[in-house]
């Protein structure tokens, strides 16, 4: 659920909304982790109160290192994600 939030957090709407669901998380139990994928200033500066620190070198999630292949590959792959998503 975390992690969902984060995600949603990054792609769009009000940090501030995001950040009252992180604190209703985070009171209920979820556990922040200890990095993250960069969000944006709001949510990465809650994240830092929490003990969680921003890894500018991860993509997608904290799962998923940076890719090493070239820019072309690395734009397919984000605009097929866009269009899975959008559907």
């Amino acid at each position: 659920m975390l992690g969902q939030t984060l995600w949603s957090a990054a792609h769009g709407g009000d940090p501030d909304a995001y950040v009252a669901i992180l604190e209703a998380l985070a009171a209920a139990g979820a556990k922040i982790p200890e990095r993250h994928v960069p969000v944006n200033a709001r949510v990465d500066t809650w994240l830092a109160q929490h003990g969680s620190r921003a890894e500018p070198s991860w993509i997608g999630n904290p799962n998923s290192p940076r890719d090493n292949r070239n820019s072309d590959q690395v734009a397919v792959r984000k605009s097929s994600y866009s269009v899975f998503v959008a559907i």
